[in-house]
């Protein structure tokens, strides 16, 4: 059940609860009202909500708390949400350096919801942490209408809120579990953390935005308690924070970027971490293949390194694609493949391989050999004829005849052979 606390001291607070009024049947039970389907409780109190204490314990048993309020500031029109707490001072409610749990799978789900709702008047953003109540025990988001008393009065801007709340239970659905990151870094509003979120799997918790973080009262306590109450697989610095860094590899809290996020996006994190030891790491070029997050399992294999460097040199792209395409992964150094890779029971490459070769080759296979015989530019035969290096040296190679001091090159003369014998099996 979600919960859904509004305040009397608060406009926006009570237009959304009104328009969540008429949205959804309630039924009044002692102090709040639960919806006819079940999958809501809502109250109002008399104080503002930033100083609400344990507001949890007003309802029946609840998942997770939704705070409906205003946001203030210079932003324009604006629907918003973040989860409360306080990362040093405790300047708006709450107590100092203290965080309740953050809701990262609800806060995913209501920015979704809110970005399909939101009138076109408005943008949807997230924020930092900030403010109270902190002495909260359930995993608790605050959602917001901004910035002015213009919005906060805005009957379309509440109905949107309302609506996108009560979608939240099927958007839930979506979000996947055993994803969360903890956030340090960045401004008030958090483009980067709200960009991961919309864009991955990965949903975001706290985030300590520098503002907090150089309040000069943040303790290593507290950094640890920002990836806890987050309940977070690890964490994203925004910025160059190194005594943050130092902190969380004190606790084992692996700091990842964005393109690890996004390279272990969809795929088991037990499998990632798997590959990794296997074929290094995603910072280190660790290429993460379409089959990694569908393969029943997986070997370590060796493409020919020969194979791997003709196709390359024929077509890199193409190359990459494939590789990319039909491998779990693809260990690299400094983004060129090292031929060692993670496959699927479907095996190494080695047909989509030679389809590259072919193009400039002749390819023949048998009995676990490939004979490829290529036609390539003996540099030394051209000097040899006496061609000179320029653009006649290129149009030679290229295979145009071409004419040095009244004779004649026919591009056979300066052409040979090439023949690569790559055993399969061995």
């Amino acid at each position: 059940m979600i919960g859904i606390l509004a305040s009397e001291r608060d406009p926006a607070s009570l237009a959304i609860r009104d328009a969540l009024d008429t949205l959804l049947d309630w039924t009044t039970v002692d102090d709040y009202r639960r919806s006819a389907d079940g999958q809501f409780a809502m109250r109002t109190v008399d104080e503002l909500h930033l100083h609400v204490e344990h507001p949890e314990d007003a309802f029946p048993p609840i998942d997770r708390l939704l705070v409906v309020s205003k946001h203030a500031g210079e932003t324009g029109r604006l629907l918003t949400a973040h989860p409360p707490g306080n990362v040093a001072s405790a300047d708006h409610g709450g107590d100092p350096a203290t965080l309740p749990p953050a809701d990262p799978r609800g806060l995913d789900a209501i920015q979704t919801t809110l970005s399909e709702h939101a009138p076109e008047a408005y943008e949807v953003g997230m924020e930092c942490t900030h403010h109270g109540p902190t002495a909260v025990s359930v995993p608790i988001t605050f959602v917001e209408i901004g910035s002015d008393e213009a919005a906060w009065a805005d009957d379309e801007a509440a109905r949107a809120v309302a609506r996108a709340i009560a979608a939240l239970p099927e958007a839930l659905d979506a979000v996947a579990t055993d994803r969360a990151i903890a956030g340090f870094g960045g401004g008030h509003y958090v483009p980067r953390f709200e960009r991961i979120q919309r864009e991955t799997d990965w949903s975001v918790g706290h985030v300590a935005a520098d503002w907090t973080l150089d309040d000069g009262e943040v303790t290593p306590a507290v950094i640890e308690r920002v990836v806890a109450a987050s309940d977070a697989r690890c964490a994203v610095i925004d910025g160059d924070r190194p005594a943050v860094r130092e902190v969380l590899a004190a606790t084992d809290t692996r700091v990842v970027g964005e393109t690890w996020l996004r390279a272990a996006d969809g795929v088991a994190l037990d499998r990632i971490d798997a590959l990794e030891d296997a074929l290094g790491s995603i910072d280190d070029g660790l290429l993460v293949g379409d089959l990694a997050a569908t393969a029943p399992d997986w070997s370590v294999e060796r493409i020919p390194d020969a194979l791997l460097a003709l196709a390359r040199s024929i077509d890199r792209a193409a190359t990459d694609r494939v590789l990319r395409e039909h491998c779990v992964a693809v260990a690299r150094e400094a983004d060129t493949p090292t031929g060692r890779v993670a496959v699927g029971p479907a095996g190494l490459p080695i047909d989509p391989l030679l389809d590259i070769v072919d193009r400039e080759a002749h390819v023949r296979r048998a009995d676990g050999v490939v004979v490829i015989e290529r036609r390539v530019f003996d540099p030394e035969a051209a000097h040899a004829m006496g061609v000179p290096e320029g653009p006649t040296f290129g149009r030679l190679a290229n295979g145009e005849r071409v004419t040095v001091d009244d004779e004649v090159i026919d591009p056979d003369a300066v052409h040979r052979i090439e023949t690569t014998r790559i055993d399969l099996m061995s």
